[in-house]
């Protein structure tokens, strides 16, 4: 298993994704986890800032070095998604949709959510999946933007569950999914995808081919 074989764990940070270039650059293996207990800069696409809440999410980056040609590059947010969103149906949680290109929602509302970056650092070419899910968040600490439209997995289930073990959760398929997309490129995650219990959003008939 590649995914989390080695993890490195932060009390405070600005971003997760940073952090995990910096290791990059430094030597670090593919599959390197970097753990922040709280973010103060996260971010999602197009800049937008991302919510966290210090204990009420999990905010993690994941060091990834792809094989496959870069034209192939921009199908990982929608793999690395994929996983999350497995994961979360492991956990119990129903209604879970993957919506095009990188949003996990759990009854129609965002419980997680996917931040692919690359660069190139002096040892190579790397992408960073950075990864938020809103954990034991309650529907009140929402700010009033996010309030009508995000979810947690405390709010799914009707309990509060321990990022850690959510954390745990998500290793082995995105350690799957990731290996499938490595090996075989978009359609066999795919295909595997498609019998998990899963909605798709935005999604073509090409989407993975």
């Amino acid at each position: 298993m590649i995914i989390g074989r080695e993890e490195r764990r932060y009390e405070e940070t600005a971003s997760t994704n940073d952090l995990a270039f910096d290791l990059a650059a430094r030597g670090c293996r593919e599959g390197t986890v970097v753990v922040a207990r709280s973010q103060t800069g996260g971010r999602g696409r197009h800049g937008r800032r991302w919510f966290s809440v210090p204990g009420g999410s999990l905010t993690f980056s994941v060091l990834l070095e792809p094989v496959r040609d870069r034209g192939e590059w921009h199908e990982l947010p929608w793999v690395v998604a994929g996983a999350v969103a497995e994961a979360l149906v492991g956990l119990g949680i129903g209604e879970i949709t993957l919506k095009s290109p990188n949003d996990v929602l759990a009854g129609r509302r965002k419980i997680a959510g996917v931040l692919l970056e690359n660069r190139i650092p002096g040892s190579g070419p790397f992408v960073v999946a950075g990864i938020g899910v809103n954990v034991n968040i309650g529907d009140g600490e929402f700010p009033k933007d996010l309030g009508e439209i995000a979810t947690s997995v405390r709010e799914r289930l009707g309990e509060e569950k321990d990022p850690e073990d959510v954390l745990a959760a998500i290793y082995l398929p995105l350690d799957r999914c990731y290996g499938l997309w490595q090996e075989g490129g978009a359609a066999p995650v795919w295909e595997s995808l498609k019998d998990k219990d899963i909605e798709f959003i935005g999604f073509s008939a090409v989407s993975a081919t």
